[in-house]
């Protein structure tokens, strides 16, 4: 079957808002391959500041945190909702 164009989006958007449903939940806190341009850009996309690279047993990894409002306030967010902010 083809790729659905857009699907990548609406998953991570949904998981996202779920993560935040939870009030405790203030932050996500996400550590991609540092080489992983595309998921880095997803991630910034979504609301993620990318901190610094951190070296682990198995990559070098790009330190990165989200926080809600920052989900909130993110191109990923407006996108999936059509501008109204509704995912979160």
């Amino acid at each position: 079957s083809e790729p659905v164009s857009g699907h990548t989006d609406t998953i991570f958007a949904a998981v996202m808002a779920w993560l935040f449903e939870d009030p405790e939940v203030t932050r996500v806190v996400v550590e991609p391959d540092a080489r992983n341009k595309a998921i880095r850009a997803k991630n910034v996309a979504a609301g993620f500041v990318e901190l610094h690279e951190i070296e682990l047993a198995t990559k070098t990894a790009m330190l990165s945190t989200c926080s809600r409002e920052a989900f909130a306030a993110s191109p990923l967010v407006v996108k999936q909702s059509g501008g109204s902010h509704a995912l979160v």
